[in-house]
């Protein structure tokens, strides 16, 4: 690099003397020391550096043999990054002001400007930040700041004219924001949202792990009296690669009604013992209720729309609890008599891992289940000795009720193929054909085991009133080409479809009830052999290989029986 100097006319050379020459040479070495560290730093103004591969970056300021000093640099990124400060012997900033823009979700752009100490990693190729920092909007309004802060970005190419990407905050920050949501567009998670329809500021304190929160978020507002108390926590596991984890909660005691979250036209009812828990909020996107209980300290239930009743009664609910995730049945009976009782298969997921699981009935845990612990996963069995011994459902049962089936497929079909190739019914022959349907029915007698399971007599003369009420009410058009929707064929399909919907229910009804019989006693139920076995159903085994490998649930099972 060439260096410029100053003019030396004027100045008139002097004898030298031996001592004179000493001091000259002592000084001129010094002097020459001098120029060779500082002649070289050059000031320029909106001068642009580029380099083969590289974006281009334009500078004001001193730099020295190509390398910037001090001044600012504004770089060619998406982010409209700039610096203005000083920077450090490699020409990355090290002491100063970074300014960058995002585009929030509402499409409206958004300044960060950090105030303060950088430093750069070259291994990792992150440039970590320490000091204060603000996000305006457009208008110049501050939407998030803070005296001290943390943050880091990292470079996709190490290189003196490349711009940080976006710089996130990194480990613990306290804040103060003044919108709800602040997050880029483009990292819709790279920040708080906060859920809570307050006006603000709000005070945030958390952490951030690899670009994004993680762990416990307090958020903090004033009240009329300037005194700032919490609204609301969430918790954020982004780093669950399976299942990320995020949930937040209001305050307990710190609110009163249900906020409505989004647009919603119709929201369903939620019918509750309050005494058990509070609801808090619905999310009208994806329609689940958010509620708190003194039950399960810090924890939320997430309650989906999907999954309440015509009542407003609930049956299963998710349960949050820091970077665990449980999928509860329960009984709605207990739990309008005050009580929470598992009914139905439970799933528990320790951070993205399945930790158990185990089907409930009553609260009590019963038949063969899943543990995964310090000693690995494995097949566990449970045995409710509390309840008396039931005899196992007849396989004869289930054999009559599929004859029963079959027997009332075979006369739908006698009575009605006469009528469906006749273009004219006439009156005596629709009487005859619901005659012969009626008599059909009161032929059938129910089997006399019928009582061995509740509520399988049930079903079946719940499918004769129905059949009965849909053959008596029906007025066939003659003409069977004017109204499809009263044919003959119309009628036998409806028939037909309510034979099979009784016969699935039965059939259901009678082998969950065989299952829960051998689950009573620590096993499970084999439909083809027709008994109870002590090794995991096929439902069990799919569960299992659902989170582990296939190899590993066989390995499993055979540990199991040697038991």
């Amino acid at each position: 690099m060439s260096c410029t100097t100053g003019s030396s006319s004027g100045n008139r050379m002097r004898p030298i003397t031996t001592s004179t020459f000493k001091w000259f040479t002592n000084k001129a070495l010094f002097g020459l020391l001098v120029l060779g560290l500082s002649a070289c730093a050059s000031h320029v103004e909106q001068k642009r550096f580029a380099e083969d591969g590289q974006p281009s970056a334009v500078f004001s300021g001193i730099y020295r043999s190509g390398v910037f000093e001090e001044g600012e640099v504004v770089y060619d990124d998406a982010a409209k990054s700039s610096f203005k400060g000083k920077f450090d012997d490699a020409g990355y900033p090290r002491h100063g002001e970074l300014r960058q823009s995002y585009q929030d979700r509402n499409g409206d752009w958004l300044q960060i400007k950090l105030s303060g100490d950088f430093s750069l990693a070259p291994a990792s190729r992150e440039l970590n930040f320490a000091g204060s920092f603000m996000v305006s909007d457009a208008q110049e309004r501050t939407v998030a700041s803070a005296e001290q802060s943390h943050w880091q970005a990292n470079y996709s190419q190490v290189h003196p004219l490349q711009a940080p990407s976006l710089m996130h905050m990194a480990g613990k920050n306290q804040y103060t924001q003044y919108r709800r949501d602040i997050s880029p567009a483009a990292q819709p998670n790279a920040a708080v949202k906060i859920h809570r329809p307050l006006a603000g500021p709000f005070l945030v304190e958390l952490s951030y792990q690899q670009g994004l929160p993680r762990g416990m978020v307090k958020i903090s507002a004033r009240n009329k009296a300037g005194e700032r108390y919490v609204v609301e926590r969430q918790y954020f596991n982004y780093q669950i690669a399976e299942q990320p984890v995020h949930y937040f909660y209001y305050e307990p005691g710190s609110f009163t009604r249900l906020d409505i979250l989004g647009d919603c036209k119709n929201r369903p009812n939620l019918t509750v013992p309050q005494q058990l828990l509070q609801v808090y909020a619905y999310d009208c996107d994806k329609a689940v209720f958010y509620a708190l209980s003194e039950d399960f300290p810090a924890s939320v239930i997430a309650i989906a729309a999907a999954d309440l009743d015509n009542g407003g009664a609930f049956q299963r609910f998710t349960l949050y609890h820091h970077g665990e995730v449980s999928y509860t049945n329960i009984s709605v009976d207990a739990l309008y008599d005050g009580q929470w009782l598992r009914h139905g298969p439970h799933r528990q997921m320790h951070y993205g891992d399945l930790k158990s699981f185990t089907r409930y009935e009553l609260g009590a845990p019963l038949g063969i289940g899943i543990k995964v612990d310090a000693k690995g996963p494995r097949y566990v069995r449970f045995e409710n000795t509390a309840l008396e011994t039931e005899l196992l459902p007849s396989a004869e049962l289930f054999d009559k009720l599929n004859g029963r089936y079959e027997w009332q497929i075979s006369r739908l079909n006698s009575h009605f193929d006469g009528l469906l190739v006749a273009s004219i019914v006439s009156a005596e022959a629709l009487s005859e054909l619901k005659a012969n349907l009626l008599q059909d029915l009161n032929e059938t007698a129910g089997i006399v085991k019928d009582g061995q399971v509740p509520g399988l007599s049930e079903l079946w003369q719940s499918w004769q009133r129905q059949s009965r009420a849909r053959i008596a009410t029906w007025a066939l058009h003659r003409n069977i080409a004017t109204d499809k929707t009263k044919t003959a064929a119309a009628m036998k399909n409806a028939l037909r479809t309510d034979l099979d919907k009784w016969v699935a229910q039965s059939r259901k009804l009678l082998l969950e009830e065989a299952q829960r019989q051998c689950e009573h006693s620590g096993q499970s139920f084999d439909e083809e052999v027709w008994q109870c076995v002590v090794r995991p159903d096929p439902a069990l085994v799919a569960v299992c290989e659902q989170y582990l490998s296939s190899s590993r649930c066989s390995a499993m099972a055979v540990d199991f029986k040697r038991q």
